[in-house]
């Protein structure tokens, strides 16, 4: 019997750390460059798909759910149960079908 999650039970809190505060790091280099270009959009592109990568995990995980109950909700109904009693246990690399049993 599958349990259905706790709301907000995968809830991660995000981190404290803001990439703005890059944004005023002291440049070695001295040239310069714009630390918002360098180091802040990067972060914040990265925060992006690390989002959306999340939410694909997940949806991925809510369709294996759905189907795993859908395939167990079919096997409970009369007339869908699989037969087993011609199936041979399914062994790595057995070839016997084809080439006769060295039994």
């Amino acid at each position: 019997v599958m349990q259905t999650p706790k709301p907000f039970a995968d809830y991660k809190r995000p981190s404290g750390y803001s990439p703005y505060m890059s944004l005023f790091r002291y440049n070695d280099a001295g040239r310069g460059i714009n630390n918002y270009y360098n180091s802040v959009l990067p972060q914040l592109d990265q925060q992006r798909q690390n989002m959306l990568d999340a939410r694909e995990i997940r949806q991925l995980g809510d369709v294996a759910r759905y189907d795993y109950q859908s395939i167990q909700q079919s096997k409970q109904r009369p007339g869908n149960a699989v037969r087993t009693e011609n199936r041979q246990p399914a062994t790595f690399m057995n070839y016997q079908q084809y080439f006769g049993g060295g039994r």
